[in-house]
């Protein structure tokens, strides 16, 4: 899969990456190899609240070691002041 193909959205504007930590919050690793690929996709925000994909995972059952791992990758103009407290 090329770079470019994983900033790929759905019809709803989703990626790839924001399926995984919804549907595979455990598969850390799968999430990993896509953002060493394309680092940019930490920053395509989801459409429906523009919430950064580490407020997605923490919101997320069983995806805390996924949001500690996101939140260490995180562009910090990604992240808003509201979104951390």
């Amino acid at each position: 899969m090329a770079r470019e193909d994983l900033e790929i959205q759905d019809k709803l504007g989703y990626t790839a990456l924001y399926y995984t930590i919804i549907y595979y919050p455990e598969r850390v690793e799968v999430a990993e190899g896509m953002v060493n690929k394309n680092h940019n996709l930490l920053t395509i925000l989801p459409p429906r609240d523009g919430a950064p994909l580490v407020v997605v995972a923490q919101e997320t059952t069983k995806a805390e070691r996924m949001a500690a791992w996101i939140y260490i990758l995180t562009p910090p103009e990604t992240l808003k002041v509201s979104d951390t407290a």
